[in-house]
């Protein structure tokens, strides 16, 4: 594990918890719903959702003669629950697609850079301070496949999303 991976995640977390949309759409309206980790089991009832999760799904060097390449893969999960309290108004799977727009973005529909989402976005390496602190340089994120996961037995609904980035170091 490199100290650049500390650097992506600030990065992730910073540019999902900065939306404000998404984060209304989510448990108790609370950025805190937007983490790297599941904190209850998915099938606890008394649970606040919906949760974005990011995690992890590979990483794997990719140098270049001059250039140090790291390739991250990493997995963004969308849960929501599949019969939500009677105070959601909003139907699970419309919850789903909203919660998803957010997450991917707007680049499709920009000229340049995505103004929300994750899809070309590049990340700036000027916040990456303290633990974060890095000397790679991000590429932009690039979301590279969809799926889902069946949770029906634990009364979620789960879409799974994967994105891309290269964090690079040009040699001295």
């Amino acid at each position: 594990m490199g100290l650049f991976i500390p650097a992506i995640w600030k990065a992730i977390n910073d540019r999902l918890s900065g939306d404000s949309t998404l984060v209304a759409l989510l448990a108790n309206g609370s950025a805190n719903s937007i983490t790297c980790f599941l904190p209850t089991p998915a099938n606890d009832a008394n649970a606040a959702y919906p949760w974005v999760v990011y995690k992890l799904d590979q990483h794997f060097p990719d140098d270049a003669f001059q250039t140090r390449v790291h390739t991250l893969r990493f997995e963004v999960h969308l849960y929501v629950q599949e019969r939500p309290p009677s105070s959601v108004s909003a139907d699970p799977m419309i919850l789903l697609a909203k919660i998803h727009e957010r997450v991917l973005g707007d680049w499709a529909n920009q000229s340049g850079a995505p103004s929300y989402g994750l899809d070309r976005f590049v990340p700036d390496p000027s916040s990456y301070t303290g633990d974060a602190a890095t000397d790679y340089t991000p590429d932009l994120i690039v979301y590279s496949e969809a799926g889902t996961s069946d949770l029906s037995e634990s009364g979620l609904l789960h879409w799974a999303m994967t994105f891309e980035v290269h964090m690079s170091k040009v040699k001295p």
